[in-house]
Protein backbone atom coordinates (compact mmCIF):
# COMPACT_ATOMS: atom_id res chain seq x y z
CA UNK A 1 0.00 0.00 0.00
CA UNK A 2 1.57 3.22 -1.05
CA UNK A 3 -0.17 6.49 -0.36
CA UNK A 4 2.77 8.74 -0.93
CA UNK A 5 2.03 11.57 -3.38
CA UNK A 6 4.25 10.64 -6.27
CA UNK A 7 4.96 11.15 -9.94
CA UNK A 8 3.11 7.97 -10.84
CA UNK A 9 -0.16 9.30 -9.41
CA UNK A 10 0.34 12.64 -11.13
CA UNK A 11 0.93 10.83 -14.43
CA UNK A 12 -2.11 8.62 -13.88
CA UNK A 13 -4.33 11.65 -13.29
CA UNK A 14 -3.02 13.30 -16.45
CA UNK A 15 -3.65 10.14 -18.43
CA UNK A 16 -7.10 9.82 -16.85
CA UNK A 17 -8.07 13.30 -18.02
CA UNK A 18 -7.02 12.18 -21.52
CA UNK A 19 -9.63 9.35 -21.39
CA UNK A 20 -7.06 6.63 -20.69
CA UNK A 21 -9.04 3.64 -19.38
CA UNK A 22 -5.81 1.86 -18.42
CA UNK A 23 -4.89 4.74 -16.09
CA UNK A 24 -8.33 4.52 -14.51
CA UNK A 25 -7.91 0.77 -14.05
CA UNK A 26 -4.51 1.26 -12.40
CA UNK A 27 -5.93 3.88 -10.01
CA UNK A 28 -8.82 1.57 -9.18
CA UNK A 29 -6.55 -1.42 -8.50
CA UNK A 30 -4.13 0.68 -6.44
CA UNK A 31 -6.66 2.30 -4.12
CA UNK A 32 -9.94 0.34 -4.14
CA UNK A 33 -9.27 -1.98 -1.19
CA UNK A 34 -7.88 0.74 1.07
CA UNK A 35 -10.79 3.05 0.26
CA UNK A 36 -13.28 0.30 1.12
CA UNK A 37 -11.52 -0.22 4.47
CA UNK A 38 -11.66 3.51 5.12
CA UNK A 39 -15.38 3.70 4.25
CA UNK A 40 -16.04 0.72 6.47
CA UNK A 41 -14.29 2.46 9.36
CA UNK A 42 -16.87 5.25 9.03
CA UNK A 43 -20.11 3.41 8.33
CA UNK A 44 -19.43 -0.12 9.64
CA UNK A 45 -21.09 -1.80 6.65
CA UNK A 46 -18.87 -3.74 4.25
CA UNK A 47 -21.32 -4.02 1.36
CA UNK A 48 -22.36 -0.39 1.56
CA UNK A 49 -18.68 0.61 1.82
CA UNK A 50 -17.97 -1.20 -1.44
CA UNK A 51 -20.97 0.50 -3.07
CA UNK A 52 -19.78 3.92 -1.94
CA UNK A 53 -16.24 3.38 -3.22
CA UNK A 54 -17.57 2.11 -6.53
CA UNK A 55 -19.76 5.23 -6.79
CA UNK A 56 -16.70 7.40 -6.17
CA UNK A 57 -14.83 5.63 -8.95
CA UNK A 58 -17.80 5.90 -11.32
CA UNK A 59 -17.93 9.66 -10.64
CA UNK A 60 -14.16 9.89 -11.13
CA UNK A 61 -14.52 8.27 -14.55
CA UNK A 62 -17.61 10.25 -15.53
CA UNK A 63 -15.97 13.55 -14.56
CA UNK A 64 -12.44 12.64 -15.63
CA UNK A 65 -12.05 15.58 -18.00
CA UNK A 66 -13.36 18.18 -15.54
CA UNK A 67 -12.17 16.85 -12.18
CA UNK A 68 -9.32 18.88 -10.74
CA UNK A 69 -7.23 16.80 -8.35
CA UNK A 70 -5.39 19.25 -6.13
CA UNK A 71 -2.80 17.73 -3.85
CA UNK A 72 -2.41 13.98 -3.73
CA UNK A 73 -4.71 11.59 -5.54
CA UNK A 74 -5.33 9.52 -2.41
CA UNK A 75 -6.31 12.64 -0.48
CA UNK A 76 -8.83 13.50 -3.19
CA UNK A 77 -10.25 9.96 -3.18
CA UNK A 78 -10.42 9.75 0.63
CA UNK A 79 -12.31 13.04 0.81
CA UNK A 80 -14.72 11.87 -1.88
CA UNK A 81 -15.34 8.61 0.01
CA UNK A 82 -15.74 10.51 3.27
CA UNK A 83 -18.31 12.85 1.75
CA UNK A 84 -20.27 9.92 0.26
CA UNK A 85 -20.23 8.17 3.67
CA UNK A 86 -21.57 11.29 5.36
CA UNK A 87 -24.28 11.58 2.69
CA UNK A 88 -25.17 7.93 3.23
CA UNK A 89 -25.39 8.39 7.00
CA UNK A 90 -27.57 11.48 6.52
CA UNK A 91 -29.88 9.46 4.30
CA UNK A 92 -30.11 6.69 6.87
CA UNK A 93 -30.77 9.19 9.65
CA UNK A 94 -33.70 10.49 7.65
CA UNK A 95 -34.99 6.98 7.09
CA UNK A 96 -34.46 6.16 10.75
CA UNK A 97 -31.82 3.46 10.31
CA UNK A 98 -29.07 5.33 12.16
CA UNK A 99 -29.11 7.58 15.14
CA UNK A 100 -28.28 11.27 15.04
CA UNK A 101 -25.26 10.42 17.17
CA UNK A 102 -23.75 8.39 14.35
CA UNK A 103 -24.11 11.34 12.01
CA UNK A 104 -22.49 13.67 14.51
CA UNK A 105 -19.55 11.29 14.95
CA UNK A 106 -19.08 10.99 11.18
CA UNK A 107 -19.21 14.73 10.69
CA UNK A 108 -16.70 15.22 13.48
CA UNK A 109 -14.42 12.58 11.99
CA UNK A 110 -13.43 14.77 9.05
CA UNK A 111 -9.96 15.16 10.52
CA UNK A 112 -9.87 11.35 10.56
CA UNK A 113 -8.98 11.63 6.85
CA UNK A 114 -5.81 13.54 7.65
CA UNK A 115 -4.85 10.99 10.29
CA UNK A 116 -5.55 8.12 7.90
CA UNK A 117 -3.50 9.74 5.15
CA UNK A 118 -0.65 10.46 7.55
CA UNK A 119 -0.63 6.90 8.90
CA UNK A 120 -0.74 5.50 5.38
CA UNK A 121 2.10 7.73 4.23
CA UNK A 122 4.20 6.82 7.26
CA UNK A 123 3.56 3.11 6.62
CA UNK A 124 4.55 3.52 2.97
CA UNK A 125 7.74 5.38 3.93
CA UNK A 126 8.57 2.67 6.50
CA UNK A 127 8.14 -0.11 3.92
CA UNK A 128 10.18 1.86 1.40
CA UNK A 129 12.94 2.45 3.97
CA UNK A 130 13.09 -1.29 4.73
CA UNK A 131 13.54 -1.98 1.02
CA UNK A 132 16.42 0.52 0.81
CA UNK A 133 18.58 -0.89 3.59
CA UNK A 134 20.82 -3.89 2.84
CA UNK A 135 18.93 -7.19 2.90
CA UNK A 136 21.16 -8.71 5.59
CA UNK A 137 20.03 -6.00 8.07
CA UNK A 138 16.42 -5.85 6.88
CA UNK A 139 16.04 -9.62 7.31
CA UNK A 140 17.15 -9.54 10.95
CA UNK A 141 14.91 -6.53 11.63
CA UNK A 142 11.86 -8.19 10.04
CA UNK A 143 12.45 -11.48 11.85
CA UNK A 144 12.60 -9.65 15.17
CA UNK A 145 9.80 -7.12 14.65
CA UNK A 146 7.39 -8.95 12.35
CA UNK A 147 7.89 -12.54 13.47
CA UNK A 148 8.64 -11.69 17.13
CA UNK A 149 11.73 -13.88 17.15
CA UNK A 150 14.37 -13.33 19.82
CA UNK A 151 17.96 -12.60 18.85
CA UNK A 152 18.88 -16.16 19.91
CA UNK A 153 16.16 -17.65 17.69
CA UNK A 154 17.26 -15.52 14.75
CA UNK A 155 20.90 -16.47 15.31
CA UNK A 156 19.96 -20.13 15.32
CA UNK A 157 17.89 -19.83 12.13
CA UNK A 158 20.63 -17.90 10.31
CA UNK A 159 23.41 -20.03 11.78
CA UNK A 160 25.34 -17.04 13.16
CA UNK A 161 26.18 -15.80 16.65
CA UNK A 162 23.81 -13.80 18.81
CA UNK A 163 26.41 -11.01 18.79
CA UNK A 164 26.21 -10.89 14.97
CA UNK A 165 22.44 -10.51 15.23
CA UNK A 166 22.85 -7.71 17.79
CA UNK A 167 25.23 -5.88 15.46
CA UNK A 168 22.97 -6.35 12.45
CA UNK A 169 19.92 -5.21 14.39
CA UNK A 170 21.78 -2.13 15.61
CA UNK A 171 22.84 -1.34 12.06
CA UNK A 172 19.28 -1.90 10.77
CA UNK A 173 17.88 0.51 13.36
CA UNK A 174 20.56 3.07 12.57
CA UNK A 175 19.89 2.87 8.82
CA UNK A 176 16.12 3.06 9.33
CA UNK A 177 16.51 6.11 11.57
CA UNK A 178 18.57 7.74 8.83
CA UNK A 179 16.04 6.82 6.10
CA UNK A 180 13.14 8.13 8.20
CA UNK A 181 14.87 11.08 9.88
CA UNK A 182 12.45 13.64 8.44
CA UNK A 183 9.55 11.77 10.11
CA UNK A 184 11.17 11.48 13.54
Amino acid sequence: MSFVHNKTDVQLVIRLTDDDITAFSLIFKKYYTDLVHYAQSLIMDGIQSEDIVQEVFVKLWENRTTTAVRGSLISYLLKAVHNRCVDSIRHHVVTGRYSAMTLKEALNSYNHIDTYILQSEIQARYIDALEHIPQVYALVYKMNRNESLTYAEIAEKLNVSVRTIEVRMGKALSLLREELKDLI
